[in-house]
């Protein structure tokens, strides 16, 4: 029978074999010893320097494999980078509606005889919409802009209606009294009610 054996065919192989390993391994640890011992020496000879020389000191080390980081700890902090650059996402992307300022909250209407019945309610939450013939609507708000023009400041409140989004514009100033001008018609001056 033809023995085609793989591997060491004596114990003088297998101890060579051995101690081969043994001998890779120890040069291994002892590498990484001279590098762990070099990235302190490193790091106490940065000790108050300017935070470009430690970042320059780091990638040097990391690019060059000297910087041995544990096991855990490399996972850690690709998630740790990982974590910050979301929240960044989200916190950017995800900002809070415009507040509706108090002076605007209430009952808005125009001296014009053409719109005498019209008018519109602003809440925090809720537009409430009359027409001339005397209906009303009310509807969530679901965002609210506001973007700054000469003295007054331009708000578009986005709003529900029948599961379609409207939006309406107009120009907010609170001089000489408080007053709101729709975009569309500009003409018309509306005035808060006084309670």
């Amino acid at each position: 029978m033809n023995d085609q054996r793989k591997g060491p065919h004596s114990s003088s192989e297998l101890k060579s074999l051995i101690t081969s390993l043994v001998a890779e391994v120890l040069n291994d640890l002892e590498r990484r010893r001279k590098a762990i011992q070099e990235a302190n020496e490193e790091r106490e000879r940065l000790k108050g320097k300017h935070p470009s020389q430690i970042i320059s000191f780091f990638l040097r080390f990391w690019f060059t494999g000297r910087l041995l980081l544990p096991g855990w700890r490399f996972p850690v902090l690709l998630g740790v980078l990982a974590t910050l650059l979301g929240l960044g996402i989200f916190f950017i992307f995800n900002r809070p509606p415009a507040p509706i300022p108090n002076a605007m909250v209430g009952v808005w209407r125009t001296p014009m005889p053409v719109y005498r019945d019209a008018g519109f309610r602003i809440t925090p939450d809720s537009i409430t919409i009359y027409t001339i013939n005397g209906d009303s609507s009310v509807h969530g708000i679901t965002d609210v802009e506001l973007r700054r023009e000469g003295r007054g400041k331009i708000y578009t409140i986005l709003y529900t209606g029948d599961d379609v989004e409207y939006l309406i514009s107009f120009i907010y100033s609170d001089v000489p009294a408080p007053s709101i001008r729709l975009r569309h018609p500009s003409d018309v001056e509306w005035r808060k009610e006084t309670p």
